[in-house]
């Protein structure tokens, strides 16, 4: 049975991990959202002005008042860089899917990987999911190395899956981890 907590705030050696709030609409704009390059494996278009982030940020904030909705800004030095979240909760199965996205300039610097692990210890030791999964295109192989240095392992390959916001069909890697391998990892890291 799932305990759900809500986005609660995850600080890492260097981030925070919190809810959004509606005057990160510049910087998530700035940041991440507007650049097709960073959008280039996603199923969503850069943004094409702040309102249209404002927008998509007002509805975010209106979904924290349920406790099971669990959406992320990544914080570096008081700065949201990126952000982390979960769909397609099952509270029956106690699993999910993880997606994240992080702006360019913060590409290759292991904040991701930061990030996801401790979004995977509060979502296994905390709420106590029992298997949570994420998918990368497989042309976006740094995304992949991302979720296995996070332990997740490959279940298969989901032919022409998604659009990308280029307009072309995708195949996506699904990788996961179960909260037991999630658990047996922290304990060899003592």
């Amino acid at each position: 049975m799932l305990k759900h907590k809500g986005s609660q705030v995850i600080k890492t050696e260097r981030l925070i991990l919190r809810p959004f709030r509606l005057d990160d609409a510049y910087k998530m704009h700035h940041n991440w959202a507007k650049d097709p390059e960073v959008t280039r494996y996603l199923t969503w278009q850069a943004h094409k002005n702040i309102n249209e982030t404002a927008r998509i940020l007002g509805a975010w904030l209106a979904a924290y008042t349920a406790d099971n909705y669990y959406h992320w800004a990544i914080e570096h030095k008081g700065e949201p860089i990126g952000g982390i979240s979960l769909a397609d909760i099952s509270d029956r199965d106690g699993n999910a899917k993880i997606g994240y996205c992080l702006g360019r300039a913060y590409w290759n610097k292991g904040f991701m990987s930061e990030a996801l692990e401790a979004v995977l210890d509060f979502l296994f030791s905390r709420v106590s999911f029992k298997k949570l999964s994420a998918f990368h295109d497989i042309e976006n192989p740094a995304s992949g190395r991302v979720l296995e240095k996070a332990g997740m392992k490959q279940e298969g390959i989901l032919r022409q899956e998604k659009l990308r916001s280029s307009g072309e069909f995708a195949d996506l890697r699904l990788l996961a981890i179960l909260q037991d391998e999630w658990l047996d990892k922290k304990k060899q890291k003592r």
